[in-house]
């Protein structure tokens, strides 16, 4: 669990974390309350990641490949600039 909530963030701090190699083992990832304007593909590395909460960030949208995280169960999006969310395909 990585809690990033309330930290004033402007970014993913996305290299850091694959330089400690954190990212396949996260299960939640909370970065709720920045000001992040995008995901990194990156985050696609969070192989087992259920919890993905991104709520009151201005992000206008998720990027292609969000079926990738493929134990996701939440995905709080709630006050951000997304729209749409990307049609993809689990096969």
């Amino acid at each position: 669990m990585l809690l990033l909530s309330h930290m004033a963030l402007h970014e993913v701090p996305i290299y850091r974390l694959l330089k400690e190699e954190l990212l396949p083992n996260l299960i939640r990832l909370d970065l709720s309350f920045n000001f992040i304007k995008e995901i990194p593909l990156e985050i696609y590395s969070c192989s087992n990641l259920t919890e993905l909460w991104l709520q009151n960030n201005p992000i206008e949208e998720i990027p292609v490949g969000i079926s990738e995280l493929r134990h996701l169960e939440v995905l709080d999006i709630a006050h951000t600039k997304i729209s749409i969310l990307p049609n993809d395909r689990v096969e």
